[in-house]
């Protein structure tokens, strides 16, 4: 479901550069990639570390794999990337990442908890800077909180969370995210009680939607895609 609502977003804003952050943000991003390619999207791929205009190779699933090199257009620096490419002013650029932490607003912390360090900002804080930010993260209290203990980078062009169990989108009204769509749950029989297990699992009083609906099942296509770009199975399990 990343992968098409990417897609989606690219064809409804018209972006020119989507940059996919490490592991499943990567992989997403690859795959809208593949999704758009037979409409003839002109969209580029590129990378914090300078690969820009890329095409994703099979069996590698790193953000920056030097297999995608001499695919790539450009071969640049991250001065260029994150200053020109992705913020300025002519961008036209999707960015989508990870996160260790997300609060209501969109807010990031990717940096430290209850006194620990974790992963720190790297690029993202500079690829917050896209016209939008799309975040994917797997889903539980502890990484959807009220409010972040601290901000990597805020979620002031976050507009999209797809989570292991649904898609939030921004209440322009209170910009809070809310829920707009789950997955299904094999494991539960009626829509208020997989909404209800998505509550469970979010630190914030989570609103939903009035027309909240379940999402369709992945195409064997997407699928077969997904684990040829990580066979290895380091990201999907």
């Amino acid at each position: 479901m990343a992968s098409i609502e990417i897609k989606q977003r690219v064809l409804k804003n018209d972006y020119k550069v989507r940059l996919g952050g490490a592991g499943v943000a990567a992989l997403a991003s690859w795959l809208a990639y593949y999704k758009l390619k037979p409409m003839d999207s002109d969209i580029e791929l590129l990378s914090g570390t300078g690969i820009f205009g890329f095409t994703p190779r099979p069996f590698d699933s790193f953000f920056a794999s030097i297999y995608n090199i001499p695919t790539c257009k450009i071969l640049t620096d991250t001065l260029d990337i994150y200053s020109v490419i992705i913020a300025g002013t002519n961008s036209s650029a999707v960015s989508v990442m990870g996160a260790g932490q997300i609060d209501k607003y969109g807010n990031v912390n990717s940096t430290k908890i209850a006194g620990s360090y974790i992963t720190g900002s790297g690029g993202s804080n500079d690829a917050a800077n896209a016209t939008e930010v799309v975040l994917i993260a797997e889903q539980s209290q502890k990484r959807f909180v009220e409010n972040v203990p601290y901000v990597t980078f805020s979620g002031d062009r976050v507009t999209t969370i797809i989570s292991s169990m649904g898609i939030f989108k921004k209440n322009l009204a209170s910009d809070e995210f809310m829920l707009t769509h789950y997955f299904p749950d094999p494991g539960l029989k009626t829509p208020d009680l997989v909404i209800k297990k998505i509550k469970n699992h979010c630190g914030w009083d989570l609103n939903v939607s009035e027309n909240v609906s379940e999402t369709t099942a992945p195409l064997k296509e997407e699928l077969l895609t997904l684990r040829i770009l990580d066979p290895k199975r380091i990201f999907i399990k």
